[in-house]
């Protein structure tokens, strides 16, 4: 029950005895390393040429602050590689392999996203990151089912609600490098721009050789507040621990007992590199039906589609967001203030 109340306060969590063994998350940290740090010749053989969205690798082609409604800062100090077990997604790494479709002939096949024990990488994942990411996803299944037991024995919901909206695991990996480049960010320009998460829980592994960064707003203002009101503090690093948030469907579907933060990461507090590991549980389902919550949780909101919803969001992330809905100054104005009041 301490994590259903810790995600009740803060929608954060630091979490320890977690099953993810050491050495596999040491070893998938390395080999992202050795990857990120390789020419870009190299990085951008993975890249589709299409931004974010679509998976793969991208340089400077996310903007997290969008989510809130702010377009005025530059994009986010990030290199990111998105991969995943082989057709195995849900959240929002399912609405990316769904706008990559072409990507989906290189599956091994159907996996059980109950049983993700025999699931392989998809084969466009990088040789040097393939091995310790299947054994990093394999390994964070057992974390995913504790998540679900939480959510059941804190919020009393029922096998068949959480089978209906939920995968325990998307499958589903993001790799983030936060370079130091020797050079100062842009004014207003961040590691990851302040946002809340769309889907069910994000799990991150953060750098132990540079650990700062993260940081969770803890005014209560949430995501109509000015950034002048906003309260941050850093997320504690704990060894070997790993830091679990609450996505925004999930918090609507639980009628907002557990809270989804605006958090952000800062760019430049330390003078060398960063890698963060994330990936998710309680996924929400694309082709789960419209749900308004579960039961005696959310029974008065409104139902909303997890694939309509998180296809939003993730076309919010682009920075090319603006220019592809043809949206002028004033347009974007209002467009900004619709996504700041937006009640999901």
């Amino acid at each position: 029950m301490e994590l259903s109340r810790s995600f009740e306060r803060s929608g954060f969590a630091v979490v320890t005895g977690h099953g993810i063994p050491p050495q596999h998350v040491e070893s998938l940290r390395s080999a992202a390393y050795d990857f990120f740090r390789s020419p870009m010749e190299e990085k951008k053989k993975y890249d589709k040429g299409k931004g974010y969205g679509f998976g793969g690798y991208n340089n400077r082609r996310e903007n997290g602050a969008q989510l809130l409604g702010d377009f005025s800062r530059p994009n986010d100090l990030v290199e990111s590689l998105h991969a995943g077990l082989a057709n195995l997604r849900s959240g929002v790494e399912a609405v990316q392999l769904a706008k990559g479709a072409a990507d989906a002939a290189d599956a091994h096949g159907r996996c059980n996203a109950k049983d993700v024990s025999g699931c392989e990488m998809e084969e466009s994942t990088p040789e040097v990151i393939s091995r310790p990411a299947a054994a990093f996803l394999h390994s964070a299944e057992h974390l995913a089912h504790l998540a679900g037991r939480a959510l059941q024995l804190s919020q009393g919901v029922q096998d068949e609600e959480l089978d209906l909206v939920i995968d325990p695991m998307g499958g589903g990996l993001r790799l983030a490098f936060y370079p130091f480049g020797g050079e100062e960010p842009s004014e207003g320009q961040m590691g990851y721009g302040a946002h809340i998460d769309s889907g069910g829980i994000t799990v991150v592994s953060l750098d132990p050789s540079n650990t700062g960064g993260l940081q969770v707003d803890i005014s209560g203002i949430g995501t109509t507040g000015e950034e002048e009101d906003r309260h941050w503090v850093d997320v504690p690093f704990v060894r070997d621990s790993l830091v679990l948030n609450v996505g925004a469907l999930l918090s609507r579907w639980t009628g907002g007992k557990w809270k989804a933060s605006v958090h952000r990461v800062v760019a430049g507090q330390a003078k060398k590199d960063r890698l963060s590991i994330i990936t998710g549980a309680l996924s929400p389902k694309v082709d789960g039906p419209a749900f308004r919550g579960f039961t005696g949780l959310a029974d008065h909101l409104a139902p909303v589609s997890a694939a309509e919803y998180l296809g939003t969001r993730v076309e919010l992330h682009r920075p090319e967001y603006a220019e592809e809905k043809g949206l002028s100054m004033e347009s974007l104005t209002q467009e900004s203030e619709r996504i700041r009041q937006l009640q999901i």
